[in-house]
């Protein structure tokens, strides 16, 4: 009995390293975004699979106001993604941000045509709401403009969401306290 028990682990630790390995058999689009724009237009709707949104994005430094809005008038700063905020310099004498804080990433996708689309997140370490077009699509962990209300989860996610026209704007609002 012993042997089978030990042998079932052994096939259960085979299996799942191999499933880490190869992802489970899922098979993730990698694109990067060039001054805040991802263009799939050339791409066929139907062979579009979940995409990791990668390149840069447009940044907005503590600069939220409700449901995701920012103060569009600024001229944005454009960060690679993924990274971290602590490396953007925010100023002429190299000054960088702060790690605790909040800010919106907002990238721009020009797709082939309206339909659902599937964007695969990778672990954000710390508390983000979601809006696609505006609409919050989803939110991990708490987010907060300050330590009391700000609780962060971390966790892989794939989003599918829909357009109606053959464009859709992302905006991610990040918490990190």
């Amino acid at each position: 009995m012993r042997k089978i028990v030990l042998f079932l682990g052994f096939i259960l630790l085979v299996v799942s390293v191999f499933g880490i390995i190869f992802n489970f058999g899922l098979n993730l689009n990698v694109k990067s975004a060039k001054q805040g724009i991802f263009d799939f237009s050339e791409d066929s709707y139907t062979s579009l699979s979940p995409t990791l949104l990668q390149g840069d994005w447009e940044f907005y430094p503590e600069q939220l106001t409700e449901f995701g809005k920012w103060n569009s008038s600024d001229k944005p700063m454009y960060i690679q993604v993924p990274s971290s905020w602590t490396t953007l310099p925010i100023n002429a004498e190299g000054e960088k941000l702060k790690p605790f804080g909040y800010a919106a990433y907002r990238i721009q996708l020009v797709l082939p045509e309206a339909g659902y689309y599937s964007i695969a997140i990778g672990n954000i370490y710390t508390a983000y709401i979601l809006y696609v077009n505006g609409i919050q699509i989803i939110e991990t962990g708490t987010f907060g403009i300050d330590e009391e209300y700000h609780y962060p989860r971390f966790m892989d996610r794939i989003v599918t969401f829909y357009t109606p026209e053959p464009k859709a704007e992302i905006v991610f609002t990040i918490s990190n306290f």
